[in-house]
């Protein structure tokens, strides 16, 4: 368990495909982000996730504390410029999910995540055939929760395995979280490799993982 700012333990270009969504950008984002570019193949594909910033988070303190809170919902286009500044991506598309949470009162409850698609070369693989994606989609949750969720979606994340790997392809996440790419790559055949700064997150990854391979 260290900080993704340092991959070395991965081989230049051995990666087919990372998913990850952190909190916030800044510095930090963009060495991760190079790391990234390193490891990542010339056919593989680059999933950043980010939501929309709520009121209370870091994010929005620091944000409220720069006079800069008016640019919230530019927010995750700002970090993906800093993404494309810093590396040799290009953007291939910016695909946006709803999220229906159910209704309240004169109001339903909807969260936007950005999934910014980074390339670095136009014969990135997509498996069509197996999985239909479009710039567009929704997801309703089963059961809609008290607070917005901080982990992927298991389904998403397998649909995103499928359209954009093979069986026995390396995955990523650099900022694993609880684990749960890792968890869906183990079910899915394929290989993974988590980071996680937060040494308390470990037993909760090993036993996803654990649970996966039962």
């Amino acid at each position: 368990m260290h900080s993704s700012e340092d991959m070395r333990e991965v081989q230049d270009e051995t990666v087919q495909f990372v998913l990850t969504s952190p909190d916030g950008g800044g510095p930090y984002i963009v060495n991760v982000a190079r790391e990234i570019d390193r490891v990542l193949k010339t056919d593989g594909v680059f999933l950043f996730n980010m939501g929309h910033i709520p009121v209370g988070s870091d994010t929005y303190d620091i944000l409220e504390n720069a006079h800069a809170a008016k640019y919230l919902p530019l927010v995750p286009y700002i970090v993906a410029r800093q993404i494309l500044s810093a590396t040799s991506f290009t953007l291939e598309e910016d695909l946006i999910l709803v999220k229906h949470y159910g209704m309240k009162p004169r109001r339903i409850i909807v969260n936007y995540e950005h999934f910014f698609m980074f390339t670095k070369s136009d014969k990135w693989k997509y498996m069509a055939e197996k999985q239909g994606m479009f710039a567009g989609f929704t997801y309703s949750p089963d059961t809609p929760p008290k607070a917005m969720p901080k982990t992927f979606d298991e389904r998403l994340v397998r649909d995103f395995l499928i359209a954009f790997t093979e069986t026995s392809d390396l995955v990523l996440d650099p900022f694993a979280g609880t684990g749960t790419l890792g968890k869906i790559a183990v079910e899915t055949g394929r290989n993974a490799i988590l980071y996680e700064n937060d040494p308390a997150r470990e037993p909760e990854i090993r036993r996803s993982i654990g649970d996966a391979l039962a």
